[in-house]
């Protein structure tokens, strides 16, 4: 298994082991500097990968970058807890994870072990996508509404 929180690291993965890797993990930060979780063709290797069958992502949430709605700074900032959620069902990289046995998918446990506000839905946000990509109907994740 290979532990990357570089998202350049998947798209040079050599094509003769490329078939080979059959679990990876990868970390994800979100924060006012890095706003993407990682560019498509990362995806794109990922699909690609014919003997792929675990897939870990963890997905760390900048605290500027989670916060009430009405919350002016955020407002003023780009970003609210809804925002941030929002964009992370709608990443378009999910609907291009296939055939997996296992997805697993963690996002920030700030949220969830602090007793903060967006616990459930983060929790809710992390079922729905890992549900989608299991069965390959991630496109359907993107019409809902939390």
């Amino acid at each position: 298994m290979h532990r990357s929180n570089s998202k350049q690291y998947v798209s040079v993965i050599n094509p003769i082991h490329k078939d080979a890797i059959r679990t990876i993990s990868l970390e994800f930060e979100l924060n006012h500097h890095r706003t993407r979780l990682a560019p498509m063709i990362a995806f794109e290797t990922l699909s690609s990968m014919k003997g792929l069958r675990s897939l870990a992502i963890k997905i760390q949430i900048a605290g500027s970058l989670l916060g009430p709605d009405q919350d002016q700074y955020r407002i003023d900032f780009g970003r609210s807890t809804q925002r941030t959620f929002d964009y992370i069902r709608k990443y378009q990289g999910w609907a291009m994870i296939k055939n997996l046995q296992e997805f697993t998918l963690t996002m920030d446990e700030f949220i969830k072990t602090r007793g903060h506000p967006d616990a459930a839905r983060c929790e809710a946000l992390e079922k729905e996508i890992r549900d989608a990509v299991l069965r390959n109907k991630s496109k359907s994740i993107t019409s809902k509404s939390m």
